[in-house]
């Protein structure tokens, strides 16, 4: 989880939150945390990723910290409402950003929040906390570090999931909507695996969310559903009940049942 500040000059700070429920390694010293997190705004911006153009690491205390002008404009998850096929070409858009990322060594925060729409720069990301680096990846004990690190580290998972948020946040406003589905139809990648837990979760959402959008399935039990299977919800799970939380997950999927069985 980032943290914000926004300072007095029209800039803001941004450092990473004391908070070990999201499986990211922060057992590095402060410098080579910096030194990743300078690899990583390299990376994304090599690949054509629109970062504000005077984002900087700096430090706040003793952390490193990234630092920038505030960017004005539309958060993106607020043109799901208002100008759909601005949002979701501005999807289409991350989508790519994720993909030409796939040979770099970095990976793409794909979460909607992290982007808004600036009247002069486009879509602009930003945030780059943590800095997603494949080399970095921690190793996975359980389902819920596989979920999680699919969901980070494996392009075709973010992308899928990505496509999934999208559907569901236009499926919320608007109901059911052949047009928006056609827009995000094509925008998974498609799987070399997939029976793995990741493939499965997320695929699951997002061919329940595109359903809705074309009316073969209700949008409320699709979006109930979601709930059921909220990333955010299991990392706020106290660990011992994280399993749990995702069998009761799993079963909620298997009940929406749009083309004989997800």
């Amino acid at each position: 989880m980032t943290l914000l500040q926004r300072l007095g000059d029209g800039q803001v700070l941004k450092l990473m939150s004391a908070s070990h429920s999201t499986p990211i390694h922060r057992l590095t010293p402060d410098d080579v945390q910096a030194l990743h997190l300078g690899r990583y705004i390299e990376k994304l911006r090599a690949v054509g990723v629109r970062l504000p153009t005077d984002v900087r690491i700096v430090k706040s205390g003793q952390r490193p910290a990234v630092q920038h002008r505030w960017i004005s404009g539309t958060p993106l998850p607020d043109l799901a409402a208002t100008h759909p096929v601005v949002f979701t070409s501005a999807v289409r858009q991350i989508a790519a950003w994720a993909k030409a990322l796939d040979s770099s060594g970095a990976r793409l925060d794909t979460n909607l929040a992290n982007f808004v729409i600036n009247p002069d720069d486009g879509l602009v990301c930003i945030d780059v906390l943590p800095p997603l680096l494949t080399d970095l990846r921690p190793p996975e004990y359980d389902d819920w570090q596989r979920l999680f690190g699919g969901l980070c580290y494996d392009t075709d998972v973010t992308v899928c999931a990505l496509a999934g948020y999208a559907a569901r946040a236009l499926l919320a406003v608007h109901g059911a909507g052949a047009i928006h589905a056609d827009a995000l139809a094509n925008l998974c990648p498609g799987h070399d695996n997939p029976d793995r837990l990741p493939v499965h979760w997320f695929h699951s959402r997002q061919e329940a969310a595109l359903a809705a959008l074309r009316g073969e399935i209700p949008p409320r039990t699709v979006l109930e559903a979601f709930t059921a299977t909220s990333v955010l919800r299991l990392r706020n799970t106290p660990p011992a009940a994280r399993q749990a939380r995702i069998d009761a997950g799993l079963s909620a999927m298997r009940r929406l049942d749009p083309k004989g069985g997800l």
